[in-house]
């Protein structure tokens, strides 16, 4: 597994929003632009809506809430997530810094693929 670097006092979250229960799926969004993690972690604060992890072009990952923590990256109005069952207490969100769904540099790929596969997301 590639090194998480932990980026959960910078966001300043804690767990704010509760505990995270069985995980049944990962969310994932893109920055739609480029940026840095210091930039998502801004975006977080500003909209109060953080994912668990952030995933750099260059295949870094950054942890934004602690261990167990329940995370924002379904809202309310996002009908089709919640029709499949799906809410914050159970999903995982990852935010991957990239213009849209089609950029996805091959470091950001390899280390999405060994962190995040359902196995990985159990412990």
């Amino acid at each position: 597994m590639v090194e998480i670097v932990d980026k959960t006092a910078q966001a300043g979250f804690g767990t704010r929003f509760g505990s995270l229960g069985q995980v049944e799926a990962v969310i994932i969004h893109h920055t739609a632009g480029g940026g840095s993690v210091d930039g998502v972690i801004s975006t977080f604060k500003e909209r109060g809506l953080p994912a668990q992890y952030v995933l750099d072009q260059n295949g870094t990952i950054y942890k934004t809430l602690p261990d167990g923590a329940k995370g924002q990256q379904i809202l309310a109005s996002q009908s089709g997530a919640s029709r499949a069952g799906l809410n914050n207490s159970n999903t995982i969100g990852i935010e991957i810094i990239g213009a849209n769904d089609a950029a996805k540099p091959a470091a950001q790929v390899a280390a999405a693929r060994i962190n995040f596969r359902p196995q990985a997301l159990k412990s």
